[in-house]
């Protein structure tokens, strides 16, 4: 439990799983901003889990701003959220900003996603809240909004902010649009689907003209 405080995080390493939490299983992590960057030839760098072990993974009220840098070949898995799921793993009210970026040109190197890398078949991913509004730089055909996988992955209440062209969806993933995002109605919708013990965590300030909000935050 972060608590609702800051990690920062910044690291340059040759390791797989390059993440504040490199191995994770049966585990929850709630509560925590990551801020700084990442940069690695090997797969799975992520924001906050970089793999996550047989018995699955809980994520909640996490934001990921960070940059995410891949310098490898083979394919990346790298997002903004996590990397490699495993189980049954649950991600929800969580935000990504930042950027997730491939440096290599092949298929494979651009496989980067903004909130989960890859979720394999036979596993159970369940996403409720989730908003992409950081950038995928370096495209290609195995670039995803949110998540990539052959898994079975569903979710709620998925967006993403910046409409890139190539880029591809899974789970039926929408764009935020102006008036979603000017209303607050997004915010909104976010916090009436997990409104648990009438805890909100989602805000969007609207009225404070020197610091309005673009998109929701937690």
């Amino acid at each position: 439990d972060g608590q609702g405080h800051t990690l920062s995080f910044t690291k340059t390493l040759s390791v797989e799983a390059l993440a504040p939490f490199g191995n994770a299983s049966g585990a929850t992590i709630k509560n925590l901003k990551v801020q700084g960057a990442l940069s690695s030839d090997k797969q799975y760098i992520a924001g906050i889990v970089g793999k996550v072990g047989s018995t699955g993974i809980t994520i909640e009220n996490c934001w990921s701003d960070l940059t995410i840098t891949y310098t490898g070949t083979s394919d990346a898995c790298c997002a903004g959220i996590l990397g490699r799921s495993n189980g049954t793993t649950t991600i929800k009210n969580c935000l990504v900003t930042g950027a997730i970026k491939a440096t290599n040109e092949s298929d494979a190197a651009k496989a980067i996603s903004g909130v989960v890398g890859y979720n394999p078949g036979s596993q159970t991913l369940t996403l409720t809240n989730v908003l992409f509004a950081g950038t995928l730089d370096n495209v290609g055909t195995k670039t995803y909004y949110i998540v990539r996988g052959d898994g079975t992955q569903t979710a709620t209440n998925a967006y993403y902010l910046n409409s890139v062209t190539s880029v591809q969806k899974k789970v039926s993933e929408s764009q935020a649009t102006e008036q979603l995002l000017n209303s607050g109605k997004l915010a909104y919708d976010f916090s009436q689907a997990d409104n648990t013990n009438n805890t909100l965590f989602w805000e969007q300030d609207k009225l404070n003209t020197s610091i309005v909000d673009k998109y929701p935050t937690l």
